[in-house]
């Protein structure tokens, strides 16, 4: 399978990625549900009050990856991506939202008919939308499984 394909694939089964973010000084990960948008955008939805949201406006390098930890051992595939993490504008978020919203519910043909709120979504609880555009991706080459070799794939480029 071509490393593009491998790459969509294990983005397209994914619910959650763990995502690496600092203040500078300290490192934090967590788990987050993510959408990904046809540029390879990757959308959440967090409180602005979490310690990976408050790293992100002092330092929007971020880290993650992708796997299944389910996969049996020394046969997984695995995505591991940097990117620059930020809070959306009023325009992105509707996009971004969207997004996330057609992931959840992929059954939902009209969309049109759903009213989606920004609003409703960043409001009183104090939630932001965020997005990672990519500077990186890297898979386990798959023509050379023994070696556990991490290859660059450009998947948002015609590389």
């Amino acid at each position: 399978m071509e490393l593009k394909e491998v790459t969509k694939e294990l983005i397209a089964k994914a619910d959650y990625l763990s995502l690496s973010t600092t203040d500078g000084t300290n490192p934090w990960a967590t788990p987050l549900y993510f959408a990904v948008d046809e540029k390879f955008n990757f959308y959440f939805v967090s409180r602005k009050d979490t310690l990976h949201s408050k790293n992100l406006y002092k330092n929007p390098n971020v880290s993650f990856c992708i796997f299944n930890s389910e996969d049996k051992a020394f046969t997984a595939q695995g995505l591991q991506a940097t990117g620059i993490a930020h809070e959306v504008g009023l325009a992105e978020a509707l996009q971004g939202l969207t997004v996330i919203y057609k992931k959840k519910h992929p059954d939902v043909d009209d969309l049109k008919r759903i009213k989606l709120n920004v609003k409703s979504v960043t409001g009183l609880i104090n939630n932001r939308i965020y997005c990672i555009k990519l500077t990186h991706v890297y898979v386990l080459d798959p023509n050379n499984p023994d070696m556990d070799t991490r290859v660059e794939v450009f998947v948002n480029s015609e590389k």
